[in-house]
Order: structure tokens, then sequence, then C-alpha cells
């Protein structure tokens, strides 16, 4: 896998240098990385490699085919009470707040993450589109106004902020990043279901 695809993979993006590249073969399909809730983590051999990436901090990666698993308890993180989710489920039932899902039905649900941004509950989701075979992830938060910003593509990757009403008056504000292989038109009929 090349560096430039490897780090299109990763989310959120990291601008640093991969430091470290090791073969690895996991002991199950879950990279010895399992989420809360994960629940099809079978008892397999599954190649793969160990990925060291230096950014402002040191990111250790699970990595085997399109699977990629952040190793919390051996990166220098400053967010060290995140937690990792493997079903959608446990992360509706976890989140402080109602979160935006892709419109489209047909997305792959790939993992989340629940921590603080600006010290509030925030949700990193992660999906795959088998339409692009793209990636493309959903940083969401409380917001207590609306805000809602164009499309952007820059340098092959898209970008979209907005916010959607709640029942309570306040908004859940989204941040999309999506891979080259997603275009705007792509991210309108994700977000949108058109």
């Amino acid at each position: 896998m090349g560096r430039q695809a490897l780090m299109s993979l990763i989310k959120p993006a990291r601008r640093g240098s991969v430091i470290a590249f090791q073969p690895r073969n996991f002991a199950d399909s879950c990279l010895q990385l399992q989420r809360k809730d994960d629940q099809n983590c079978a008892a397999t051999t599954t190649p793969g490699y160990v990925i060291g990436i230096a950014d402002t901090e040191l990111f250790r990666y699970h990595v085997s085919g399109s699977s990629i698993r952040l190793n919390r308890d051996n990166s220098d993180l400053v967010d060290k009470l995140a937690v990792d989710y493997g079903s959608l489920d446990a992360v509706k039932s976890a989140a402080k707040f109602n979160l935006v899902l892709p419109a489209d039905p047909n997305v792959v649900f790939l993992g989340a993450q629940i921590g603080l941004l600006n010290n509030a509950p925030s949700v990193l989701l992660i999906y795959r589109d088998p339409k692009t075979n793209g990636f493309f992830s959903l940083k969401e938060s409380v917001s207590s106004a609306a805000v809602n910003s164009p499309i952007v593509q820059n340098g092959g990757v898209v970008t979209d902020v907005f916010t959607v009403g709640q029942a309570d008056g306040k908004f859940t504000s989204v941040s999309l990043w999506a891979s080259p292989e997603i275009g705007t038109g792509d991210v309108t009929r994700l977000i949108n279901g058109s």
C-alpha cells in the first residue's frame, strides 16, 4: 500500500511522516484492537502491518486491507480518554446528542470514536462508500448555532461543514471529510440521499 493511499484512509487526516512500517500477523480479524461492543472478531490469523505516523503526536495504527484501527494504548496522544466503538448502535446509545447519519443505506460503517472537542462531547464516524470505494468521516458535536458552508473540493479531498437542527432547539454540527474517490455529487448523495 502506497504512503499516499495509506494516509488517505486515516481519519482524521495526518500530515506527518510514516516513521515505522512493520509486517505483522494479527491474532484476530479485529487486528488485536477490539472496540467496545465489537461482536465480529474472528480468532483467525490476519496478515497486516503496524504503522507509526509522527505528526504533532505519535499515532500507531494496525492495518489490514481497508481495515484500520488506531492503537490508542501504544500511541502518544493528547486525547487519552476517547473510546473506540465497533457498532453504530453502541455509538448511538453512548453519544450525548443526536447523530447525523448518512442518507445512503449502502454505506459501510467502519468504526467510531467518542471523545472531546473543545471540552464538549464529539463523535467521529468513519464509513466506506461501496459505489466509489472511497472513505469518508463525519466529526459531530453539539452546536448552539446553525452553520453551513459550501462543499469544497481541494486537492482531490472533499470537505463540508453543516449543522442539522434537533428537537431541543440545539444543532448537531458536522464536519465531513471524504477521500479523493468521492466527488461533490457523491457527498450530496451520501448526506441528502439524492
